[in-house]
């Protein structure tokens, strides 16, 4: 059997088996692309939450064949919701922090110092 046909064979089957993994995370493979450069292929998929794409990125990784990278992509309302949810949210840039302030106007020696080791997990 010519190589071109066996190479076309497994290629269709990788599509298959890349298909039925995604499924089993609930979602559906949208597209699969080879690719010349640093990545081999790109598939583009659609899954429930970020968690079952994560998932599927554990399960890709662990497998020792592949290293996946996920890039969640957002539709343009997604954004518009994300815009509006930012106008609600306080941020205080670096050197406005209110904890700051007030050990200004306390003055350093009514707080005490704690090592920083007391904080890391043991």
């Amino acid at each position: 059997m010519d190589s071109r046909v066996l190479f076309a064979r497994a290629l269709h089957g990788a599509r298959r088996d890349i298909a039925k993994t995604i499924e089993s995370a609930g979602g559906k493979l949208e597209v699969l692309y080879f690719a010349f450069g640093d990545a081999d292929f790109y598939i583009i998929c659609d899954v429930p939450d970020n968690i079952s794409a994560a998932a599927l990125s554990v399960v890709a990784n662990q497998s020792g064949f592949v290293t996946s990278k996920i890039i969640v992509l957002m539709t343009a309302d997604e954004m518009d919701q994300a815009f509006k949810k930012a106008m609600t949210i306080e941020f205080l840039p670096p050197g406005e922090c209110r904890v700051f302030e007030l050990i200004l106007k306390l003055g350093p020696r009514k707080f005490r110092t704690v090592p920083a080791r007391r904080f890391l997990p043991p």
